[in-house]
């Protein structure tokens, strides 16, 4: 029995040890995931900002385009009304 006790003793700061390392891993991996998580959020924050952008400036293209083609237009009929006299 005493060898047994013995044996026990002998392991004993062994499975401390992995159990502190353990413990160690696991919180940091939940730090990790923690910032990880944050992280991501930032970052769907950025693209939603760049895609409001990205937006405001095809509408503003859009209606830059609409512009140049009633310009154009009234350009061609300035031309052709000059053509047929």
């Amino acid at each position: 029995m005493n060898e047994l006790v013995e044996k026990l003793l002998e392991q004993t700061p062994i499975v401390v040890l992995m159990g502190m390392s353990l413990y160690l891993l696991w919180n940091k991996q939940k730090n990790d995931n923690k910032e990880f998580i944050e992280e991501r959020q930032e970052h769907k924050k950025e693209l939603s900002e760049l895609n409001e952008y990205v937006r405001e400036r095809e509408s503003e293209h859009i209606e830059t385009l609409k512009d140049l083609s009633v310009l154009i237009q009234s350009v061609e009929e300035k031309v052709v009304e000059l053509l047929s006299k």
